[in-house]
């Protein structure tokens, strides 16, 4: 309302709900602060703003340090010297406020810099100046009390020149001898300091006069300014920093060698000096004594007094120039909010729609280079001309060695089966005994569980099945159909066994079945046998449909051999490995080789939900392969399954 607010906060987990006035300091778990209300807060509108739900964000102070190095940009103006501050914020006036601050606190850095420097020359100056007053109080001292023990007698013409002259020289000695303390200084700092907070000793007392060094010692003072300004809004691998720093050491090494030279110099004029001074001294020595005593005090003492005058010149030069200080820089505008710059919908929507559309064109060119499988019955009928016979569904959690063992089953695989079984009847010619041979491009497809439960749906339909393993390499029908494998096809094509013998009976009446036996080292050669042609024969006379489980022909060549036998040939294809490069490769086979009765069978088809409804319920009314439809299971007594009541 007018005078109080609420203010919920949480802190250690626990929610904290209270009252507090319009100005009051809050000092409640840590908090420290006051809100205060607007001076537009009237009757009128307090009821619609009390409606509303204001929040506020204490930030760690690293972390509001980020965020605003963060969305700081600064620019420079080409072709000119303005430099443009741009800061993002949600709050237009919290970022103006932080604009016009930083830019207020940066004019005052670059006056705050050249103060220091004013302020250390004088620091400088004045600690000079107290030695020498230092040095004038006890020579006047030691003068007055000299006159007071002795008579004084006034100097000649002569000896009055010989002291002025000898005074003039002294006092150019200690200026020289002072200069040289000052460039023993700056040698020091130059060679050791590398701290840019640390302020350079004043040069003021070096070679004056000297507008060279002056320049280039205040150019080193404005660039490392200008480094200490740039490192409150960034790091030491800025390239402008970076680019500072080479400038730097470039003029350190201009100065250093500008001091040594000058130095050198200035130690010969120290020496020439001393060379007049003691030629003066032994002319002065025919003064009588006492007067010379005089004599050497009073000049002592003069030349202090003229070191003295020097530096309070030089004193009041400094603070002039203190007086006159201006900012280097200056603020031509203060910040401004320009309106909301971020989210560009237009830009947002317009970036979206291109990411989809490169998404969509990756996924495309994705699927057609690594994706090729066949997935599907529709995409093996679009890829292919070579007959379909059908396809088994895939299903989660079941078992590869699953055996179809009665008529009583609905699951969408003995539906599947089924439908398999109704369109193989295209194949049979009107021939007593109908001959297939299963086999697969690469092993793992499933030719073993196809044959295996096409031979179980066929045998339950009420036909005299045989199937038999003629996989010689790596036989598994034994196991799929829980059989020994003592004895088998191997032990008749050697004459070990008839065929009687090799025959075994399954769990369904009507099938039997005639596994490979031991495996022998020379399997591919066994089937070239003539003993082979008896085996087909004799299941010719006794069997309705004879199925043979073969190795995989793109391996080995034994499946080549034995369809010369057979009347069908059916090809078993898996989805999760059969890709249209595997499609080409068969149709190449099968042209190259002539063979006809081809047909494919796709295994663990991937079913939509459409597909598994029709799976569900379709299967039982319709066989749907490469040859239209089968009509029905229970059509007439040839392919009908027997059932009992």
């Amino acid at each position: 309302d007018l005078e109080t607010f609420q203010l919920q906060y949480e802190i250690e987990g626990v929610s904290k709900d209270k009252q507090f006035q319009f100005g009051e300091v809050i000092l409640e778990d840590g908090l420290y602060l006051t809100v205060n209300k607007q001076s537009n807060v009237t009757d009128n509108s307090v009821d619609m703003l009390s409606k509303i739900n204001y929040m506020f964000k204490v930030y760690k102070e690293p972390s509001l340090l980020s965020k605003y190095k963060g969305n700081l940009t600064v620019e420079n103006i080409e072709y000119t010297s303005i430099v443009e501050v741009t800061l993002k914020d949600e709050i237009p006036d919290r970022a103006k406020e932080v604009l016009d601050t930083l830019a207020r606190i940066y004019v005052l850095n670059t006056v705050q810099n050249q103060k220091d420097v004013n302020e250390n020359t004088l620091n400088y100056i004045d600690r000079q100046m107290d030695e020498v007053i230092g040095i004038i109080n006890e020579i006047e001292k030691e003068l007055e009390q000299f006159k007071e023990a002795k008579e004084i007698l006034n100097l000649s013409r002569e000896e009055d020149t010989f002291y002025n002259r000898l005074l003039a020289i002294e006092s150019e000695k200690e200026q020289i001898l002072m200069e040289l303390n000052s460039i023993d200084e700056l040698i020091n700092y130059l060679l050791a300091n590398d701290d840019i907070q640390t302020l350079m000793p004043p040069g003021i007392l070096v070679s004056d006069g000297d507008s060279k060094l002056q320049e280039q010692i205040s150019e080193l003072y404005e660039l490392r300014a200008q480094i200490s300004s740039l490192k409150v809004a960034g790091t030491i691998s800025n390239p402008k920093i970076e680019r500072l720093m080479e400038r730097i050491n470039q003029l350190k090494e201009d100065i250093l060698s500008y001091l040594n030279s000058r130095e050198s110099a200035l130690k010969r004029r120290v020496n020439d000096i001393s060379f007049e001074v003691s030629a003066f001294e032994r002319k002065i020595k025919n003064i009588p004594k006492t007067q010379r005593q005089v004599l050497n005090i009073e000049r002592r003492l003069a030349v202090n007094e003229e070191l003295y005058a020097f530096l309070l010149s030089k004193r009041a030069e400094t603070v002039i120039a203190k007086a006159g200080l201006v900012p280097e820089t200056k603020i031509i505008e203060n910040a401004r909010s320009v309106g909301v710059v971020y989210p560009d919908k237009t830009r947002m929507n317009f970036i979206n729609l291109l990411i989809g559309l490169g998404l969509a064109v990756a996924v495309v060119v994705i699927k057609t280079l690594f994706f090729e499988k066949i997935t599907s019955l529709g995409q093996l009928q679009t890829s292919t001309d070579i007959p379909i016979l059908g396809s088994i569904p895939k299903k989660k959690n079941f078992s590869k060695t699953y055996r179809i063992l009665s008529g009583s089953e609905r699951s969408d695989i003995v539906q599947a089966f089924r439908s398999l079984r109704t369109n193989l009847q295209y194949f049979n010619r009107g021939e007593k005994c109908t001959k297939v041979l299963v086999t697969s491009l690469m092993p793992g497809e499933g030719k073993t569980f196809t044959s295996v439960n096409l031979a179980s749906v066929m045998a339950i339909a009420d036909k005299k099945v045989l199937i038999i393993d003629f996989d010689l390499h790596k036989p598994r029908l034994a196991k799929a159909m829980e059989r020994e494998n003592l004895i088998g096809v191997s032990n008749f094509l050697i004459g070990e066994k008839s065929i009687k013998e090799i025959i075994q009976r399954t769990e369904i009446p009507t099938l039997d079945v005639i596994t490979s036996g031991p495996v022998p080292p020379n399997a591919s050669e066994l089937i070239l046998s003539d003993e082979l042609k008896e085996v087909f024969d004799y299941a010719e006379k006794h069997y309705d449909f004879v199925f043979l489980d073969t190795p995989p022909i793109s391996l080995i060549t034994d499946g080549l051999i034995l369809m010369r036998h057979v009347d069908v040939k059916l090809f078993v294809l898996n989805s999760k490995s059969t890709s249209r490069t595997g499609i080409d490769y068969l149709e190449r086979l099968i042209e190259d080789n002539g063979i006809s009765g081809a047909t494919l069978v796709l295994n663990e088809e991937e079913l939509s939900k459409i597909n598994y409804y029709y799976s569900r319920y379709g299967y039982g009314g319709y066989g749907y392969g490469g040859y239209g439809y089968g009509y029905g299971y229970g059509y007439g007594d040839h392919y009908g399954e027997k059932t009992k009541a």
